[in-house]
C-alpha cells in the first residue's frame, strides 16, 4: 500500500513539474522573475583603504555599468566580473551624478576559502563594497 502512495505522490510532483510558467513570452517571463526576485544595483558603498578602487578614483555612490564590454545589471555581476580578473587590467564604466566615467583598475589576487567544498582559490579583489 505504501508503494501505491509513494508512486501517486511522484506522478503528482512530475505533473506540477510540467506547469507552465506564467506570461506569454520570454520577455514576460523575465519581468515576472525580475519581480519575484529583485536585483541589487551595482552601487559602491564603501572602499577598503589602499586597495586598487581607491587608487582608480572610485568613490562611495558610484554606479556600476559595465566592466570592460559587458553591462553590468547587478552587484552580483560585478563581483563575478572582478573576482575572476585577478591581476587584469579591468575597465569600469561608472554613473557619477550626471557623469559617466571610465576607470582601470587592477584586481589583487586574495586567497579565499570556498564556503561549500572548503577548498582554497584565488580571487580578484578590488576593495569595494555593496551599500548597508
Amino acid at each position: 500500500m505504501s508503494d501505491r502512495i509513494s508512486s501517486r505522490s511522484t506522478s503528482r510532483a512530475s505533473t506540477a513539474d510540467r506547469r507552465p510558467v506564467p506570461g506569454g513570452d520570454i520577455e514576460q517571463r523575465g519581468a515576472i522573475i525580475d519581480r519575484l526576485y529583485p536585483l541589487q544595483e551595482a552601487r559602491i558603498g564603501s572602499l577598503v583603504p589602499g586597495y586598487p578602487a581607491e587608487h582608480a578614483g572610485i568613490k562611495p555612490g558610484d554606479l556600476v555599468l559595465a566592466t570592460d564590454q559587458d553591462t553590468v545589471r547587478s552587484w552580483e555581476e560585478f563581483v563575478h566580473a572582478i573576482e575572476r580578473r585577478a591581476g587584469d587590467t579591468v575597465t569600469i564604466h561608472l554613473r557619477r551624478q550626471d557623469s559617466v566615467l571610465k576607470l582601470s583598475v587592477v584586481p589583487v589576487a586574495e586567497t579565499v576559502k570556498d564556503p561549500a567544498t572548503g577548498g582554497v582559490r584565488s580571487s580578484g579583489k578590488i576593495g569595494v563594497a555593496a551599500p548597508g
